[in-house]
Order: C-alpha cells, then sequence, then structure tokens
C-alpha cells in the first residue's frame, strides 16, 4: 500500500471507531450507579489516555519539524527540483502518520476492550 493509504486507513479508523467509543462509554458511565467506582476509573481513563497520546504525537511532531529544520540548511530549497519536492511530502506525510499513531492505537484498544462490556 502507498504511504498515502496507510494514513487515509489509520484517518479513517480513528474517525469511524472514536463515535463507537464515545457512544460506549456514555452507555457505561450512565448505568445504574453513575458514579461507581468502576464508571470514575473509565472517566479517569478517559483524561489519561487523551492526554498520554497527545504527547506521544507532540513528540513526533516535534521530531519531525527539528529534522525537517535540520536538512533544510544542507538541502536545497524543496521547489529546485521535483525529486526534491516529492521527498519533502513523503517525510511530511511519514511524521503525519507516525503522529496519528497514538491516537489510532488508543481508539482501536478502546474498541476491543468496550466491546467486551
Amino acid at each position: 500500500m502507498t504511504d498515502w493509504m496507510n494514513f487515509w486507513n489509520a484517518s479513517t479508523r480513528v474517525a469511524t471507531a472514536a463515535p463507537e467509543v464515545v457512544a460506549r462509554r456514555v452507555a457505561y458511565i450512565s448505568q445504574a450507579v453513575p458514579w461507581s467506582p468502576e464508571a470514575m476509573n473509565e472517566m479517569q481513563r478517559m483524561v489519561t489516555e487523551k492526554m498520554t497520546a497527545a504527547v506521544e504525537s507532540w513528540w513526533v511532531l516535534c521530531g519531525g519539524a527539528l529534522s525537517a529544520g535540520a536538512t533544510a540548511s544542507v538541502a536545497p530549497p524543496l521547489w529546485w527540483s521535483p525529486e526534491a519536492h516529492a521527498h519533502g511530502q513523503r517525510e511530511a506525510l511519514l511524521v503525519a502518520h507516525r503522529a496519528l499513531q497514538p491516537v489510532s492505537d488508543v481508539v482501536d484498544a478502546n474498541i476491543l476492550r468496550l466491546r467486551e462490556h
């Protein structure tokens, strides 16, 4: 599969699975005892996993920006050659895909875990 297709598949998986995660969590939390220890743990898990995925994605983006800045000073500008432009696009796509990966992993794990409840 091409890099674009991999990124598209991961984006689509997150976009379609996230609403299911929200619906299943709302159903789980709004059961007979809304402030049960299990519901409180689930709410805390929501906050923790979002923060963790955001920090992991942030570090990937920072690393991608730093590596692009490090190579920009020694490489010709992207508009000088079609090959350099294609390489820049591919690198940007790979960074975006790596930044989406922590979010995708969390959503996939939540779907599997919440479908068991």
